[in-house]
């Protein structure tokens, strides 16, 4: 093994493990944006996605946007126009690697229709399949339908 990693540069990591992540079990918001496949999302891609957020639910105190992703994988790429050789290339773009299940954006506070816009709006900037995923009881809750059976 190489003892010098001083200028040690690491190798594109591998996005094929199929477990499925446990992030739904500690929700802190009510409608959130889960994911459903394994791939890559950048750093530009998830502060896209926030912005897109914030336009669309006009930020408030009372409005809390959980963004639970944080990119901690280094991509290099060399210049364009480049020849061969001359080592590995500078950093390019920091990612960030996601399993299904995880919670990527969450949101708490804000009204069902608009938080549905906004995490669709998000969809879009993300280069992974995802899917708008609320609290169990929150539609109960928000006293939307009363799919919630009776027991005595």
């Amino acid at each position: 093994m190489n003892i010098n990693l001083k200028y040690r540069k690491p190798f594109k990591p591998y996005a094929q493990d199929k477990s499925i992540s446990k992030s739904i079990f500690n929700m802190k918001g009510n409608i959130a944006l889960k994911v459903i496949e394994t791939g890559y999302v950048t750093a530009t891609q998830l502060e896209s996605g926030r912005i897109a957020i914030g336009r669309i639910i006009k930020r408030k105190p009372s409005i809390k946007v959980f963004v639970n992703g944080k990119p901690d994988r280094v991509i290099t790429a060399k210049p364009l126009e480049v020849r061969m050789g001359k080592g590995k290339g500078t950093f390019d773009k920091l990612i960030f690697i996601v399993k299904p299940g995880y919670v990527l954006y969450e949101l708490r506070g804000v009204d069902l229709s608009k938080a549905h816009k906004a995490l669709v709006y998000a969809q879009r900037k993300l280069s992974c399949r995802t899917t708008v995923f609320m609290r169990p009881r929150f539609r109960y809750e928000q006293g939307i339908e009363n799919t919630y059976p009776t027991f005595s």
